[in-house]
């Protein structure tokens, strides 16, 4: 279970969050990345629960974007995120790529890499929490193997 939380800005935030599995739903070398796209206002908790088959692993990646994001800002994030995620790419559970001058231009420079006070708590079942960190905006927070982790 992963939660959200936003403590002290007024405005919403746009979280990405992809799930890869190696062979979820049991399919032979195949990664299938799930997006899912929320708002969590300010003082909100979300979270989400998934269910990781018993032979199974996943891989997850956060993101964090505040809910100013120029429309082409956060198209490039989105975009960048699923090649994160896609198997066979070159940027498979890497860092994201540099970002170019016209979108680093569209981002608020307060803003960039700055703290989000917005929250990660990763947790499974019965055991201590997995991670709980601060999101920086514009900054994905990838944890592999999740169950292996744990």
């Amino acid at each position: 279970m992963s939660t959200y939380r936003r403590s002290t800005r007024a405005c919403f935030l746009t979280c990405l969050l992809y799930l890869t599995a190696a062979s979820f739903f049991l399919l032979a070398d195949t990664s299938n990345a799930y997006p899912i796209i929320t708002d969590v206002g300010e003082a909100d908790v979300k979270c989400f629960n998934f269910n990781v088959p018993d032979d199974d692993d996943a891989h997850m990646v956060f993101i964090a974007l505040p809910d100013n994001v120029d429309d082409e800002v956060e198209e490039w994030f989105n975009t960048q995120m699923n090649e994160m995620t896609r198997k066979g790419s070159n940027n498979f559970m890497k860092s994201l790529p540099q970002v170019s001058k016209e979108i680093h231009d569209k981002i608020s420079g307060d803003e960039y890499n700055g703290r989000s006070n917005v929250y990660l708590k990763l947790t499974v079942p019965k055991r201590p929490v997995l991670r709980h960190q601060m999101f920086m905006w514009y900054a994905p927070v990838v944890v592999m193997n999740v169950v292996k982790a744990a």
